[in-house]
């Protein structure tokens, strides 16, 4: 048996050890992926130019002598955060807002997202061919209109930071500041008795756990921060302002699930402090 014979069948012996929920799940996403890609092939051949072009990573390097790190995510390394009613965005405003430093691993990773697959409110950012795919996903009752997505160069190895926000029923996703995507769909987020998940779907851990570092997570009900076609990406801690309902500004080891927003219960499950520090750009340690 050649060897090329030898990978093909390892392959096939491996995915069908994927238990039947996860073979489901990476057909439907796949599927969703390929229909998503093919629609919006002109959104990315016009963006891709701008995000190639940013070549800076978000922090902006600046030195900025700030005590800060991130919480490191991998297989089995996620947070949970017990559901509050402060997260029921409904149809208010509001922002998301937070840096990471991925690495590559599962298929469909999850920055966060309350419930499983597919969630009621959360993002994942996927790879898909020589691009990613970061799918904001909303509440399931809207059928097709089940997600936001927007297309992107590789944002691995390296600082990003991502904003998601409405203002006045339009949502933005930008990345490194630049707008991406766009959208007026109309939707409510209810997520009542839904704890948030940061790291991973729980449901589905081998297929969509966060490898990589996150840092200064903000969760604001009640304010859109951002508008417009460019923002200005921070350069220090974010700060809890008005309706800021979770802020991880991980700063020590210590302290690195220490909310500095409204009080909230926090549980960790095998995550640590990591170094990285996206305001001084200092990478991800492995």
């Amino acid at each position: 048996m050649t060897n090329l014979d030898e990978i093909y069948k390892r392959m096939e012996q491996e995915r069908f050890q994927k238990t039947e929920n996860e073979r489901r799940y990476a057909t439907e996403s796949d599927k969703r992926r390929r229909e998503f890609v093919l629609a919006e092939q002109r959104l990315y051949e016009k963006f891709v130019i701008i995000t190639n072009s940013d070549a800076v990573s978000a922090g902006g390097g600046s030195g900025n002598d700030v005590n800060c790190g991130c919480i490191q995510f991998n297989l089995n390394k996620y947070i949970i955060v017990e559901y509050n009613e402060d997260f029921n965005l409904g149809t208010n405003d509001f922002t998301i807002e937070w840096f990471q430093f991925q690495l590559s691993g599962s298929s469909f990773p999850r920055t966060f997202q309350f419930g499983s697959w597919p969630s009621k409110l959360g993002v994942s950012i996927e790879p898909s061919g020589d691009i990613f795919v970061l799918y904001f996903w909303i509440d399931q009752g809207l059928g097709e209109g089940e997600y936001i997505a927007a297309l992107m160069t590789s944002p691995l190895d390296k600082w990003v930071h991502f904003a998601i926000s409405r203002l006045n029923g339009t949502t933005r996703i930008y990345i490194n500041g630049i707008k991406m995507r766009e959208s007026s769909l109309e939707y409510s987020i209810d997520v009542t008795d839904i704890p948030m998940q940061i790291g991973v779907d729980i449901f589905y851990t081998g297929s969509t756990y966060f490898n990589g570092g996150i840092s200064n997570f903000r969760f604001i009900n009640g304010t859109g921060l951002y508008q417009g076609d460019t923002i200005t990406v921070p350069i220090s801690v974010l700060q809890p302002i008005e309706n800021t309902k979770l802020l991880l500004q991980v700063r020590t080891s210590d302290t690195f699930l220490v909310n500095s927003g409204v009080s909230k219960i926090i549980t960790n499950n095998n995550s640590n402090w990591n170094p990285g520090n996206p305001f001084k750009n200092t990478p991800l340690v492995v």
